[in-house]
């Protein structure tokens, strides 16, 4: 066991620790941020891919192209009368003597076909475990003859925490209890012999209702049945209540 974040009177933290930390927070696969342009693809020509700025992580190894940046990936002509599929990676790699890492952009050119190409193979493996050459594929560039037909992601985006934390806000439900009272003419809940408009609050009918149910009543006999009408429940019930009181349930969302 080691301490990371922690002083030592001596350099003690290695990239390995921070791709160990990385892997705790955006997991252990590899991933491209919702940061920036997020590495989006522009094809200049036949030749040519440019990839803006963006941030990604492979297994837990942040790189970059910083922002307002460009890297262009070189590619080579297709055939007239063939098929190919390249792929654009990025490639982290490891020199083995010098310890020192890097990642870059490479295009692995697949092998041509008459008919139906296959996807190049590329460097997989585990870099904590001391993979020294990993590749991340971020796009497949697919060629019939001479033109490039198609330019397709390959790559999962991440969404960033503050994203994370709005989209379960949006999840979140409210239960809400309100008790209303039934019966005489001057109430407006009340509509006429054993049927009742149940007119809903603001506060819950401004919010989007999940579902909603009857907790308890007293004084308006068997309920037959409850159904939801823009701003209010149609009540019906066998009898003719001059005094009596509905409890419901709502489970509730944020209609925005």
């Amino acid at each position: 066991m080691k301490i990371v974040t922690g002083y030592q009177g001596k350099a003690h933290i290695t990239s390995n620790d921070d791709q160990g930390r990385n892997q705790g927070i955006f997991g252990t696969d590899s991933y491209v941020t919702s940061v920036g342009q997020q590495f989006a693809a522009t094809l200049v020509n036949a030749n040519e891919l440019d990839i803006a700025d963006g941030e990604g992580v492979m297994q837990g190894v942040h790189f970059r192209i910083e922002p307002g940046e460009v890297d262009a990936a070189k590619l080579q002509n297709g055939t007239s009368g063939m098929k190919r599929i390249d792929l654009v990676v990025a490639r982290y790699t490891k020199d083995s003597s010098t310890g020192i890492e890097n990642v870059s952009l490479v295009v692995i050119k697949g092998t041509e076909s008459s008919s139906t190409p296959a996807v190049p193979a590329y460097n997989s493996g585990e870099i904590l475990k001391g993979k020294n050459t990993v590749d991340f594929p971020l796009y497949k560039v697919t060629y019939n003859g001479i033109n490039v037909s198609s330019v397709d992601r390959m790559f999962t985006k991440l969404q960033t925490m503050a994203e994370l934390q709005t989209a379960v806000n949006k999840l979140n439900t409210e239960i809400v209890t309100q008790e209303f009272s039934i019966g005489s003419a001057d109430n407006s809940n009340y509509y006429g012999e054993f049927l009742y408009y149940v007119h809903i609050p603001t506060s819950i009918i401004s919010k989007k209702i999940i579902s909603y149910n009857v907790v308890s009543s007293s004084g308006v006999g068997v309920i037959r049945s409850v159904n939801l009408n823009d701003d209010y429940l149609i009540m019906t019930t066998n009898s003719n209540s001059n005094n009596g009181k509905v409890k419901f349930r709502f489970v509730l969302q944020s209609k925005s």
